[in-house]
């Protein structure tokens, strides 16, 4: 029997792996947001239908977060790649280049990845309040616990 306890994974392990679970979610709709995004200022404000994949990464890299890890940089490609499959870019391979799909810009327009975005960042706010709360509660009691013991 305590052979399978050791087995099992420890609590903070799992804790760990939910963060990056989380971490990786919210970086990746910033990416899928802030692509789709770059996409449309192209087209709309420069009038270009396609950019290249250089000028995304550059865009990409301008606009990193706190989230942004060094080990991210080979999801971004997977994370492109997703756009792709999830038809909502196009990519040119002899020209490099990226382009809107008409479900890529249904999205932009209806905003759904970033709204998504935007719920993840909510939570994320929300997550960090609770902890503050938390902690600021924990105090509270040990200071009313040596209050009442000073009386």
């Amino acid at each position: 029997m305590t052979e399978n306890l050791d087995k099992l994974p420890a609590i903070t392990n799992l804790s760990k792996k939910e963060k990056t679970i989380l971490n990786d979610n919210l970086v990746k709709f910033h990416i899928i947001s802030n692509v789709l995004d770059c996409l449309a200022i192209y087209k709309f404000l420069e009038g270009k239908d396609s950019i290249s994949y250089h000028n995304v990464m550059d865009w990409l890299d301008k606009r990193a977060t706190a989230a942004y890890d060094e080990s991210f940089c080979v999801r971004f490609e997977l994370w492109i790649h997703e756009m792709i499959w999830l038809g909502l870019i196009s990519f040119d391979e002899q020209k490099q280049e990226l382009s809107f799909t008409e479900d890529g810009y249904n999205a932009y327009k209806s905003q759904q990845f970033h709204l998504a975005y935007a719920s993840l960042l909510e939570a994320k706010g929300s997550r960090n309040l609770a902890r503050a709360a938390f902690g600021i509660g924990i105090i509270a009691a040990v200071i009313s616990l040596i209050a009442i013991i000073i009386a």
